[in-house]
């Protein structure tokens, strides 16, 4: 969908998989750290023709998260353009039930820093004003990169305890970012932030 020969006019089938893309894109993501973390022939999950266990190697430099991880960017990012178009502001897992029960309590304990809207002293770019729509899918690149350093199948109680504590940590640090350029630092992005804004826009249009 993102090859200059793709028409996302020609018909009702290229807007389906446009948006079929963006809907997929979590998904896909964590599959592909779950299942190719090894490395992309094999996969984490398939069945060592060697005698040593393939559960005891490290994560791959050639595993399909970091080879691909541009493509799975993209695909975040025009989630992130399709649930700011759709008006959805969390994860939706919250019952409307629990949500009015825990209203309070979930506001006190949301994480994110608040990124204030007054840019009156500075001169705005585009990427600042979808900012706050692409931090959660940003976050969760972020989170993604950090697991795939460090999820190895059926490892051990202590290296899972320390690989968690680094997740945490990175996911805090994303919480504290004091706004988008600097979540996006945090999460080692060099994408072009025009290309960046133009994914959330396709996401917004599919």
């Amino acid at each position: 969908v993102d090859l200059p020969t793709f028409d996302r006019n020609l018909n009702s089938r290229s807007k389906r998989l446009e948006r079929g893309v963006a809907e997929s894109a979590p998904m896909a993501a964590l599959c592909s750290i779950l299942f190719y973390n090894v490395d992309e022939e094999t996969g984490s999950g398939a069945k060592s023709k060697s005698s040593s266990p393939q559960t005891s190697k490290a994560p791959s430099p050639a595993r399909q998260w970091e080879v691909n991880k541009a493509k799975f960017l993209m695909g975040l990012i025009r989630c992130a353009g399709q649930r700011h178009s759709l008006g959805l502001l969390d994860s939706g897992c919250a019952t409307s039930k629990g949500l009015s029960a825990g209203r309070k309590s979930a506001e006190k304990t949301r994480s994110f820093v608040d990124w204030q809207d007054d840019r009156s002293s500075q001169k705005s770019t585009m990427i600042d004003d979808y900012g706050k729509a692409l931090r959660p899918m940003i976050t969760l690149y972020a989170v993604f990169d950090q697991l795939s350093k460090e999820f190895v199948v059926n490892d051990d109680d202590e290296s899972t305890e320390a690989a968690s504590e680094r997740l945490a940590e990175k996911l805090e640090t994303c919480y504290k970012a004091s706004d988008i350029e600097a979540l996006l630092q945090i999460a080692e992005i060099t994408m072009n932030r025009d290309l960046i804004c133009k994914c959330f826009e396709k996401g917004c249009t599919s």
